[in-house]
Formats: C-alpha cells, structure tokens, sequence
C-alpha cells in the first residue's frame, strides 16, 4: 500500500461530511435517485464513481433518505440505506467487500434489531467459484 499524500494534497478528500446542511446543489440528482429506489420493490443498489460530485451526492442520500423517501408514499422504515467507502474498506477482494458491506448493515438500527438478518449477515460469505 501507498504512503498517505502529503497534509493539504488537494487531490485526497477530508473525512465525511456529517451536516446535510453543507450541500448544496445536485438535489435533481439526489430526487431521481429517491425516485428511482422508491419504483422499485426489490432491493436497489447505487453505485457511484469517485469524483467530488459523486461523493458529496453519495452522502448527501445516505444522510436524508428518511426525508426524501416519504414524498413517494414509502415508509423510511422499509429501507436500510447505507454508505460505504470503497477505499475506507480495503476492499481488494469481492469477499472483503462482502463483508464489509454486512459490516456497515450490522450497524443499521433496523438491521441489528432483526435476528434472522444479523445471523445472516455474521455468516461467512460465500465464494461464487
């Protein structure tokens, strides 16, 4: 693995942004995405590419899925949304990301309140070869 970049690197992003109120813009983006999700009775997944844009979008969803669901007539209690940084996660192998995806479920209040998914979720994951 790399040495981390230099202090102030221009090109390497700060820790997540934790106010919604810090966002500004992309919010036709961040409705068309809600929109989508909430058509959709089977489970979605959004995958982003890296880029500022892409990240800043990413969290915003993650932080106000509550709120931007209901407008569509589905219960926030329905869903379990959840961000997870590929580069955070180490993910080098489709296994460790996997696990780390169950690892960021497991935090969910509705998740870890749910036995049948925890035990699921502690399994070891399961090679598809």
């Amino acid at each position: 693995m790399s040495s981390p970049p230099p202090a102030g690197c221009p090109f390497v992003a700060g820790s997540m942004i934790t106010d919604p109120q810090c966002f500004v813009g992309r919010q036709e983006a961040l409705k068309a995405i809600a929109s989508r999700m909430a058509a959709h009775s089977l489970p979605a997944s959004m995958w982003w590419a890296s880029g500022a844009s892409a990240v800043v979008a990413a969290v915003s969803l993650f932080q106000t899925w509550d709120r931007r669901i209901q407008p569509y007539g589905k219960n926030p209690v329905e869903y379990v949304v959840v961000y997870l940084s590929l580069q955070s996660a180490h993910c080098r192998k489709e296994m460790s990301f996997y696990e780390a995806v169950a690892k960021e479920l497991l935090k969910r209040p509705a998740v870890s309140a749910n036995t049948i998914l925890v035990n699921a979720l502690r399994l070891p994951p399961q090679d598809r070869m």
